[in-house]
């Protein structure tokens, strides 16, 4: 069973052992010194293995609670730390001694043999906490290819150093290579010459008005504008596979409207509270509506399937989901360990096991990014977007086209007369005409206009803050927008 290790739990009154990396002798597979156990303390818990998940009553846990409807971090453990910092001194956090990202020393420095092992003890303790984050990539483009038939390290590295490197920044085509009549040169100039004509095949096949958003981040390795066209349209096709009947009345008698609102809410309240991604709280609410369309619930066991199809989606989603002990206690203990497991198992036996769904804020991202909007018209879209998970009459809609009625509903309210010249290209990346989702958007505005619930306030608070450039207050328009 694999643990992961922490430094917390190291006693501070032991003296560092000293390592002598050439004199040390060997140690068998599988066993280590008790100097080595007492350095690294006692395992932790895998968070994706529900077997050896975190016991209740363990010291330094911070648990997350409800109170007064909102979830929050219960206080306690720093003084906990005060009350025993005389006789027991907490090793310091990873990230406290070196800087994010900074996993290697720079070259020609010499280590001795006890900081490199002081270090590796620090990479186990911040495995997961040393991933650098998006803006702490510098990334460049670069097209390599070797020689044929070279196998020695000579031929490699001649090969490899008279390749071009291509880097792209934000233009549709690429760099001339170096001039050269080599083998690799040849070949560059070959794949520098396909790359540009596949640019300009695609560009001169989108429709008049288009706005040739995947040509001009050609050069982009997380936009991928070779396969992102493939990888939407994919999408689309599992929409029809994926789309849940109605089932309120029918499969679920004892459930209302009501009762689905109030539990999206809570859904959305956990989420910012645990500050997950929005794809996790969308795939949450679609793996509730595919189990409640196949299984009958009780009102009494609602909450534990919103708050279980959350923990599933933060295992597909989150880099780093939270412990099955949080969502035990956001749900005030009304449910046991063993509730939540069997739970998990039913819904993934339900989706059969296929938890890669289509959703529509993944659409709608795409939408935006591909008419180029600004963030305040992509933050009024998703609150629009974020609303409707509560509206049952949208359940049965797919994700794609709801997403585009939204950004047309967002564009018209917060830039008026611009959406004419992005129509053509809302047309052609969702693949919807605007008379097939004129209807949705007429419904998302009667959505916006209707007086707000007094038990659903998650999120129009939400969207009232700062952050999100207070698109919760913007005026409603008096019609629906003629699209």
């Amino acid at each position: 069973m694999t643990t992961r290790r922490s430094l917390r739990s190291a006693p501070a009154d032991l003296p560092a052992p000293r390592i002598d990396a050439e004199n040390e002798p060997a140690q068998p597979v599988g066993k280590q010194t008790l100097a080595t156990k007492q350095k690294l303390g006692k395992p932790r818990a895998a968070l994706i293995d529900l077997s050896n998940a975190i016991e209740k009553g363990k010291k330094n846990i911070t648990k997350l609670g409800v109170r007064k409807g909102r979830v929050h971090r219960v206080a306690g453990q720093q003084q906990q730390q005060q009350q025993s910092g005389d006789s027991t001194q907490q090793a310091p956090r990873a990230t406290d001694a070196q800087p994010r990202g900074a996993l290697k020393p720079r070259a020609g420095v010499k280590r001795s043999a006890a900081g490199a092992a002081a270090d590796g003890a620090v990479k186990k303790a911040r495995k997961l906490r040393s991933i650098p984050t998006l803006p702490d990539l510098r990334v460049s483009v670069s097209v390599t290819r070797l020689a044929e038939g070279s196998s020695s390290t000579s031929q490699v590295s001649a090969a490899s150093s008279s390749l071009a490197s291509i880097t792209s920044e934000e233009t549709t085509g690429f760099e001339t290579p170096p001039e050269g009549n080599s083998p690799e040169s040849e070949r560059a100039a070959d794949l520098v010459s396909r790359l540009n004509a596949e640019n300009e095949r695609r560009a001169s096949a989108l429709p008049e008005g288009v706005i040739d958003f995947d040509s001009e981040a050609a050069g982009d390795i997380f936009a991928v504008p070779e396969y992102v066209n493939d990888l939407f349209r994919h999408y689309k096709e599992r929409e029809a596979m994926c789309q849940v009947a109605p089932y309120l009345g029918t499969v679920q008698t004892d459930l209302t409207e009501m009762m689905r609102s109030i539990l999206v809410d809570w859904m959305v309240e956990v989420q910012e509270s645990f500050e997950l991604n929005h794809e996790t709280l969308y795939l949450a609410v679609r793996l509730v509506d595919l189990y409640l369309a196949q299984v009958e619930v009780s009102r009494e066991t609602l909450q534990l399937v919103g708050a279980t199809a959350i923990f599933i989606a933060c295992k597909f989603d989150e880099r780093l989901p939270p412990p099955l002990d949080d969502f035990l206690y956001i749900c005030e203990d009304a449910y046991a360990r063993r509730e939540i497991i069997a739970t998990e198992m039913k819904i993934l036996r339900t989706v059969n096991f296929d938890v890669g769904l289509p959703v529509s804020y993944r659409f709608l991202r795409r939408y935006a990014r591909c008419c180029k909007l600004p963030v305040e018209v992509l933050t009024l879209a998703r609150y629009v977007l974020e609303l409707s998970l509560m509206e049952y009459q949208f359940v049965s809609v797919a994700g794609s086209r709801l997403a585009a009625a939204a950004l047309a509903l967002a564009v018209h309210m917060r830039m008026p007369g611009h959406f004419e010249q992005i129509k053509a290209t809302v047309e052609y990346f969702s693949g919807y005409s605007v008379s097939e989702f004129q209807d949705l958007t007429e419904k998302l505005h009667l959505m916006l206009g209707r007086e707000p619930n007094p038990h659903l306030k998650t999120i129009r608070a939400k969207y009232s803050h700062q952050v999100f450039h207070k698109v919760a207050c913007i005026p409603l328009l008096r019609q629906a927008p003629s699209l």
